[in-house]
Formats: C-alpha cells, sequence, structure tokens
C-alpha cells in the first residue's frame, strides 16, 4: 500500500492514513499510534481523487480530504463526517459516505 497522506485527531485517538483512493481509519483510544496501526483499519473509499495526498482531521474529529489535479480545475474537498466517531466504534455509527 503507498501511503500518500497521514492524519491523526486533535485528541490523539484515531490516525488516518490515505492512498490515492481510500482512506483507513485507525482507533488509537489509548493514543498509541504504533499500537493502533497493527489493527485493522476501517476502509472508506475517496472516489475522483487520482493525485490524492492532503489529509486532515478538523477539531470536531471530521476527516478532510483533498487532491490535486493535472490540468484541470482541483477536485472539491471532501468531508468525512464523525471520522473519529467512526473509528472509535469500529464502523458501528456515522456515516461512510463522503
Amino acid at each position: 500500500m503507498a501511503v500518500t497522506g497521514g492524519a491523526v485527531s486533535k485528541d490523539g485517538t484515531v490516525v488516518a492514513l490515505r492512498t490515492y483512493t481510500d482512506v483507513y481509519l485507525y482507533a488509537a483510544p489509548d493514543g498509541d499510534v504504533v499500537k493502533a496501526l497493527t489493527i485493522n483499519p476501517i476502509r472508506v473509499p475517496l472516489p475522483d481523487e487520482p493525485q490524492g495526498e492532503a489529509l486532515a482531521f478538523d477539531a470536531a474529529g471530521d476527516l478532510i480530504s483533498g487532491s490535486e489535479a493535472y490540468q484541470g480545475p482541483l477536485p472539491p474537498l471532501r468531508i468525512l463526517r464523525g471520522a473519529s466517531d467512526i473509528a472509535l466504534s469500529g464502523g458501528a455509527s456515522g456515516s461512510l459516505g463522503l
């Protein structure tokens, strides 16, 4: 897997890694990022982000992703609402739609 970006939530309890096509959410309830990366993540597709490299959490725990574009308009930023809650609940809460 070629990781193109990453982010950690403000409170340190969720780690997100992205590729060109997906984001992977890892729960780190104790703040141990290394340990979190050893568990199975929740995969969320990131459609229409062919050069996706930008990834950040906002203060509310939403995940923002973005992509570059070659010759043309930039794709819109996408927001995964409640990404922190989704990761910490094992995918049982929130919406996986972007």
